[in-house]
């Protein structure tokens, strides 16, 4: 019997049957940070945290939440324990480390629809309020899910479709016809956020985000502005490769108001997450480079008002401060 059909059968048994084997998992892992108790706290987030989980598919992705100063204490012992912790248990996925101070200062630009896979960090960030939300908010979020999630909706659809009726709830996206496979999941997707006028049909294409989705970046066979304003951490190292990145500015600069905005959502969830692994990333000084060059791309949106550019600018000079602080 192979894993896709072991994993139907277990889609079907109840959310607390399918969630055992993951809480065990959860809680050998917390045992294995206790030395740490005091200065951090640890949970699970995404799949287990909303119950969509699919054993043998999914991974247990989890949070190390420092609390404290305590940083080189922290990440010392997770680079010696994790590796270890691994190997017992194989569905550890993501596990994303948070400073306090950071996450707060950061989270004036976190995507509320990501945010919202991980209930405990939401309620740390934003207990007395919700942080607003806008369109271009909900289709960041599922092109990212989409990319993430590719694979699996082109050859296991079935087995994504209770996750992804979720993702769409939660965006407000209701599908006039039942969805029977990625194709229509993605049309519908991109129908929703034309129709509400996040971009311009014209400028950013069906084809190539089902092309991109389906066959990968060896599919994009241009340097094409769709790809800028659907995937642009893909489509930055495309047009840096072909030595074009005045190009970027430029069709940043003439772009609308709409797809300006849709960017500059793409580039706060890249620079939330490059926040949160700045540890893990050897070559310093690439990431400077990068943190300058995504900083100039920000000017090139100048239909973005002020205050939501003043906000950014901010977090990329904290982060450049600390990249120069790290002594590179």
């Amino acid at each position: 019997m192979n894993l896709q059909i072991l994993s139907h059968l277990a889609a079907r048994t109840p959310l607390a049957m399918r969630k055992f084997p993951y809480f065990i998992g959860l809680h050998l892992w917390k045992i294995t940070y206790l030395p740490l108790r005091k200065d951090i706290q640890l949970w699970a987030k995404n799949s287990y945290a909303l119950g969509t989980l699919v054993p043998g598919l999914s991974d247990l992705d989890g949070v190390i939440y420092s609390k404290g100063p305590q940083i080189s204490k922290i990440l010392n012992y997770h680079q010696k324990i994790f590796p270890w912790v691994k190997r017992f248990i194989p569905f550890l996925g993501e596990i994303t480390f948070l400073e306090q101070i950071w996450a707060k200062n950061f989270s004036a630009i976190i995507n509320p629809y990501e945010l919202s896979r991980d209930p405990i960090l939401k309620n740390k960030l934003f207990s007395d309020h919700l942080p607003q939300t806008q369109n271009a908010h909900g289709f960041v979020f599922l092109l990212r899910m989409l990319e993430a999630d590719r694979y699996n909706l082109f050859h296991k659809f079935t087995l994504r479709k209770k996750k992804w009726a979720q993702h769409l709830q939660l965006v407000g996206i209701k599908p006039i016809f039942p969805l029977k496979n990625a194709k229509d999941l993605i049309t519908t997707i991109y129908e929703h956020y034309a129709s509400h006028q996040v971009f311009d049909k014209k400028v950013v294409t069906l084809a190539i985000l089902q092309n991109y989705l389906q066959h990968g970046i060896e599919a994009i066979d241009s340097l094409s502005e769709s790809f800028l304003f659907l995937f642009p951490h893909r489509a930055l190292g495309l047009f840096l490769h072909h030595h074009r990145f005045r190009e970027m500015g430029k069709i940043l600069t003439e772009s609308s108001r709409e797809q300006q905005l849709l960017f500059m959502f793409h580039l706060d969830w890249e620079l939330w997450g490059l926040a949160h692994q700045r540890y893990w990333i050897k070559d310093q000084v690439s990431l400077k480079n990068h943190l300058q060059f995504l900083q100039d791309l920000l000017k090139d949106c100048k239909l973005i008002n002020e205050e939501e550019r003043e906000i950014r600018e901010r977090l990329f000079n904290q982060f450049l401060f600390w990249i120069e602080n790290q002594g590179i």
